[in-house]
């Protein structure tokens, strides 16, 4: 299997909640187990951001790979996540290089970058926290 297999996988165990897989194919067997499952808590937290947008939301890593503070083909003064840069939906914050491929952390909505939770060059997993983000109470862009 290939990392972007290993993604998929793992993205649709998410998805339909299953905390653990094993495949067989020939020879090969492939086991794999969440350290923990998404639960009702994770739904739940999410829906009070919308509530309470004092509160941060995580943006998490979509991929496992290696940390990256801005695409590499992009110079190194533009476009730097600091704490509290304003951010539009949809922007990449960050990127998670696993060999040639190359994936998005990218804003929800419209608001700030709080504090980074992991560092540039780091080795993260699948939907781990790298970012505090804290969207806009409206969700449109603030103006000035």
């Amino acid at each position: 299997m290939k990392t972007v297999d290993f993604d998929r996988l793992l993205q649709l165990m998410l998805e339909k909640g299953f905390s653990q897989v094993d495949i067989t194919n020939g020879r090969r067997r492939i086991a794999m187990k969440l350290a923990t499952a998404p639960d009702a808590a994770a739904i739940s937290a999410s829906a009070q951001v919308a509530r309470a947008p004092a509160s941060p939301v995580e943006l998490r890593s979509p991929a496992i790979g290696t940390l990256l503070e801005r695409h590499p083909l992009h110079p190194a003064d533009e476009g730097e996540p600091v704490e509290g840069r304003r951010v539009v939906a949809g922007e990449p914050v960050a990127y998670v290089r696993a060999g040639n491929l190359l994936s998005a952390v990218v804003a929800p909505a419209v608001g700030r970058l709080g504090r980074r939770l992991w560092e540039p060059g780091q080795l993260v997993g699948y939907a781990t926290p790298v970012f505090e983000f804290f969207p806009d109470e409206d969700g449109k862009a603030a103006k000035g």
